[in-house]
């Protein structure tokens, strides 16, 4: 009797084990629902029915998303998702992990990952930039952005600085021959309404409007930027720039002073964990995302998640409560899409909110 016992509860723990850990855009665990307007999508490393460790999202022309995570490439058509990897191109996508994603306005999907990798995704074909690879083959691609009157892609690095391509031809932009690139760590990089470009690095903020370089530091604003270690940018629909750091900080440019808003998780504002994404609502509202951290913050709290933040209120939302619809915690990235739904990449999946 206690041996067919045994046997039962393995088979309940191994059917509960396959239902938490199966792809799953309804429930989390035991039947439990989020809240009205959450989403999300997850999967296991042995499945490609939904992203898995997601890094960046980015939406193309048609209002579909696209993923890039740590096994390939995801597109959503808003009814299923699609996967590309090395195998189902026929090596046409190398393999790998891919960090970074972009849709230019010529509809090219751009991605980029570890080993200076670098693709395009156009008319139904991908083409690898070898070029590109030859130049920095150990450059891991962090961020893919385009200058939309141009249509120039700019690259950044996680550690050999930014390189551009235009009318295919490559420029490359290092601090050692450009001073004004503070650093070659680059976490971010927008192109605002007068197509000036802003790059976020480990040490400040550089900007490029035309062939003029210039920065912004915690030394040349005298302190008005507190912490140079920037990971996130956005802008807004005044065309202030608004930027995040890994310390945790939220900044504001309005073009001649900046405004910091410092951690402070005791009144329920910023939790003081580092902010990996940042987007921008069509009613203004900020949607800044954290990283989960093994330090827990004033609150005991590490979860994560996203604040939104409409120039007065706070609002936060963790894996707790949404019932954990952002599974994982840790949110790489923000997007709104043309519906105003905000998208969250995070650790354990595609996660969409779409009542606010």
């Amino acid at each position: 009797m206690k041996i067919i016992t045994v046997v039962i509860l393995n088979i309940l723990f191994y059917l509960i084990i396959v239902f938490c850990t199966s792809g799953c855009d309804e429930n989390f665990g035991l039947g439990k629902q989020p809240p009205p307007g959450w989403k999300y999508w997850w999967d296991h490393p042995d499945s490609r029915d939904a992203p898995f460790q997601p890094y960046d999202i980015c939406l193309n022309n048609n209002q579909g998303i696209w993923v890039a995570c740590h096994s390939g490439v995801f597109f959503y058509n808003d009814s299923s998702w699609v996967f590309y990897d090395s195998i189902r191109t026929l090596k046409k996508l190398p393999p790998g992990t891919y960090h970074a994603i972009h849709v230019a306005p010529d509809s090219t999907v751009w991605a980029g990952g570890e080993y200076g990798t670098l693709v395009a995704f156009s008319d139904g074909q991908w083409t690898t930039f070898s070029d590109f690879q030859t130049q920095l083959p150990l450059a891991t691609v962090s961020v893919l952005s385009t200058q939309p009157n141009t249509n120039m892609l700019w690259v950044g690095t996680d550690g050999y600085g930014v390189a551009t391509l235009h009318n295919g031809s490559w420029a490359y932009y290092s601090r050692y021959w450009t001073p004004e690139l503070l650093s070659n760590i680059i976490s971010d990089v927008v192109v605002d309404r007068t197509n000036v470009v802003w790059i976020a690095t480990d040490s400040g903020i550089a900007r490029v409007d035309g062939t003029k370089w210039s920065n912004y530091s915690r030394e040349s604003t005298g302190g008005e930027i507190p912490d140079n270690r920037i990971t996130a940018l956005a802008v807004d629909s005044l065309n202030q720039l608004w930027g995040g750091t890994y310390g945790g900080y939220l900044l504001k440019y309005d073009g001649r002073e900046w405004l910091s808003y410092a951690p402070d998780s005791a009144s329920g504002k910023l939790p003081g964990l580092p902010i990996l994404g940042l987007a921008i609502d069509n009613a203004n509202n900020k949607w800044i995302g954290f990283e989960w951290s093994k330090w827990r913050d004033s609150q005991g709290n590490r979860e994560g998640g996203v604040i939104k933040f409409n120039d007065i209120e706070w609002k936060r939302y963790t894996p707790s409560t949404t019932v954990y619809a952002m599974p994982g915690g840790e949110v790489f990235d923000v997007v709104v899409d043309h519906h105003n739904h905000k998208w969250f990449a995070i650790g354990g999946g595609v996660t969409r909110y779409s009542k606010e």
